[in-house]
């Protein structure tokens, strides 16, 4: 209590939010307004940091994040993307050569990225396999969820397989349960919701994925992965929701990631900038604290360098896990 008390008096009085406080949040500012009191403005740093980065970052009609139980997948709506690949989600199993899993802007059930595996020839041995970040699972429970998966170019009656691999308390591999064995991978995203029980003993799950269309070279996009306890909450943080989706970089980080995608890139971004103080580009490229994709800062980054909607949202993931 002394320490709430104290953070609340350096912090100008702020105080721990209640149920009836009313809390107001748009483009333009963020308030509190205490129960009996006066409205009062939330830093801007706090409130940047917040409101300029959460754009289309959380869709819980999508993820249904507002469900009670919790999403256990990591980065299961594919957005943390870092150097062309999936943040969480690799290789389960060697592929053919030529056969790829990699991050792709082309289509996206939710947000802006989805997971592709890529199958180069028709043989049905160059199949594809990912799988995702271990889950806490309890044993005997039953778990729900759904994947959401659609063909790149060529619609195929079947090849799409989901396992669930369980795993001892110690992380070493259990016991595989297959889910979906030789889906129709149409051309239009189509959800695949699924129910499974834990076995006996194990800790831990992953989600494998497969692409093991025989008929031909088959490109299948994987997005909006769920996966939770059926019976309700667990009380466990949802693992969906990351500090990569929640907080913008820094101007800091921004440019040292700007300058490690291509060196001179910063200069050449320096250099263009209008001398004229009072330009609104000279204001943001001297001022920005937080930088977001949409802001005045990076889409003048954008233009200058000719950048492309992904390379600049590359760059802007990227900047997130610099240390400054």
């Amino acid at each position: 209590m002394a320490l709430r008390k104290a953070l609340a008096s350096v912090l100008g009085g702020f105080r721990e939010i209640a149920a009836t406080d009313q809390i107001a949040c748009d483009a333009g500012a963020m308030t509190v307004t205490p129960t009996g009191g006066t409205q009062q403005t939330v830093p801007a740093a706090i409130a940047a940091r917040v409101l300029g980065d959460a754009n289309g970052k959380v869709r819980p009609s999508r993820l249904e994040i507002g469900n009670m139980a919790a999403n256990l997948c990591p980065n299961g709506d594919m957005e943390d993307v870092a150097g062309g690949a999936v943040i969480g989600w690799g290789v389960l199993a060697p592929t053919t050569a030529g056969s790829t899993i990699s991050a792709t802007t082309t289509t996206a059930y939710a947000g802006t990225t989805s997971l592709l595996l890529t199958k180069t020839t028709a043989d049905a041995n160059s199949s594809v396999a990912s799988v995702g970040s271990r889950m806490p699972v309890e044993p005997q429970s039953v778990y729900g969820g759904s994947v959401f998966a659609a063909a790149i170019a060529n619609a195929s009656a079947s090849g799409l397989n989901i396992s669930i691999f369980w795993y001892d308390k110690n992380d070493t591999f259990s016991s595989t349960t297959p889910i979906f064995v030789n889906l129709p991978i149409p051309l239009d995203w189509t959800e695949r919701p699924f129910q499974v029980r834990a076995p006996a003993g194990v800790s831990f799950a992953r989600i494998g994925i497969y692409n093991t269309a025989a008929s031909t070279a088959q490109s299948v996009a994987v997005d909006a992965v769920v996966f939770r306890r059926a019976s309700g909450a667990t009380g466990i943080e949802d693992a969906a929701i990351t500090p990569l989706k929640l907080y913008a970089p820094t101007r800091g980080q921004f440019f040292r990631a700007l300058e490690n995608s291509g060196a001179g890139r910063v200069a050449t971004v320096t250099d263009a900038v209008p001398s004229d103080r009072g330009d609104a580009i000279n204001i943001a490229f001297n001022h920005t604290t937080f930088v977001t994709q949409a802001g005045a800062l990076a889409q003048f980054v954008k233009t200058t360098l000719s950048l492309t909607d992904a390379q600049l949202a590359a760059i802007i993931t990227a900047a997130r896990s610099v240390a400054e």
